[in-house]
């Protein structure tokens, strides 16, 4: 419980932990930051006030939105912008962490998770 980035996420399935419960990402896209397959971005930046790009291009779920018109929405301090911020990028995780978590399934399915953690 408490655990966010996907890292720690990591970390925990390694130590045993088989529940989470993360408010992570809605805490920071409150405030401006999403997390993205790049690690984590603050929209309110001024470098993205021209940026056309999607939020994360490696996920399908957050191209619908750039990060110009992302930025814009927190600077009008629009609450649509959090809500946006945090469901687009939360329905599909990057595929590099969803390939990690996964990574860890035969070795629980086996037993045998602290031996492959370990090495």
């Amino acid at each position: 419980m408490g655990v966010g980035d996907p890292a720690r996420i990591v970390d925990a399935i390694g130590a045993g932990v088989d529940m989470f419960d993360c408010v992570l990402p809605t805490r920071l896209a409150r405030h401006g930051t999403v997390l993205t397959s790049h690690g984590r971005v603050n929209l309110r930046n001024a470098k993205h006030a021209r940026d056309k790009g999607p939020l994360d291009p490696a996920n399908p779920m957050s191209r619908d939105f750039s990060r110009a018109y992302m930025r814009h929405l927190f600077q009008m301090k629009e609450p649509t912008a959090a809500r946006i911020a945090t469901i687009r990028p939360s329905r599909a995780s990057s595929p590099s962490d969803r390939a990690t978590i996964l990574w860890f399934f035969p070795s629980i399915n086996y037993g045998n998770l602290g031996l492959r953690y370990l090495t």
